[in-house]
């Protein structure tokens, strides 16, 4: 990697910096420096060219969001590639010593309302509503109206597509696919539900599995024709 690569991907990682800071830093001229600023704001521009699509997934305490908690989620922002994490584990507890997931939603309604489109696997049955019942329930506004693809409907024989199950595990191995579900033992989600530092970030590690085996069907659905509109909601 050349310097002037390097400092482009410095600020490309750390956000914009002064071209006296960069020549500084990395022992070049404060022409370069500018060079490589104006290289890194092209680059900015090229990677948010087109809609934003935000290919996420919820872990969460218990299936009904009145009794659960949201433990983390991971979100990929396409066509970046950046990565955004929010976990119960960045959160104070309650005066009783208990988690509490407020900030944590916060956090991912508000990311996620940063993007054109979202994208989850049974996310409009299960993620959202949960999201927005964990809001509501705070006080807090639920999640914007937002162009939504769920792809899960693509794999239940509407379209003519329709494996043995249409969970994310069961379309993944229906093509072989190179991201796997990956699976947790009974007792790191009992740990997790208890505050376990540890279980928490292995379900971290499982939401981003999730999101990358929702975001490689999510393309096949695409090329095969399945995806023929994209609605509103949230």
């Amino acid at each position: 990697m050349s310097i002037r690569e390097e400092v482009v991907e410095y600020l490309l990682e750390n956000g914009d910096k002064t071209k006296r800071e960069l020549a500084k830093k990395f022992d070049i001229t404060t022409y370069e420096a500018l060079e490589a600023k104006k290289r890194a704001e092209f680059e900015r521009c090229w990677r948010h060219l087109g809609p934003s699509i935000a290919y996420f997934d919820l872990e969460t305490t218990d299936l009904k969001p009145e009794f659960g908690l949201i433990l983390c989620c991971a979100v990929l922002t396409y066509p970046s590639g950046e990565w955004n994490v929010f976990s119960i584990l960045d959160e104070e507890r309650n005066e009783d010593g208990e988690l509490v997931d407020i900030q944590t939603a916060v956090g991912i309604r508000d990311c996620l309302e940063q993007h054109d489109i979202i994208v989850g696997w049974n996310s409009k049955g299960f993620d959202v509503p949960f999201l927005n019942t964990r809001l509501d329930l705070r006080g807090e506004r639920k999640l914007h109206t937002h162009l939504h693809i769920d792809p899960m409907y693509c794999y239940r024989g509407w379209h003519g597509v329709k494996p043995s199950s249409s969970s994310l595990k069961s379309v993944l191995e229906f093509y072989d696919a190179p991201f796997q579900k990956l699976e947790i033992p009974k007792k790191v989600w009992q740990s997790a539900k208890n505050g376990s530092r540890n279980a928490i970030k292995k379900l971290v590690d499982r939401s981003k599995s999730d999101v990358e085996g929702t975001a490689w069907v999510t393309s096949r659905a695409f090329k095969a024709g399945l995806i023929k509109n994209i609605g509103r909601y949230a």
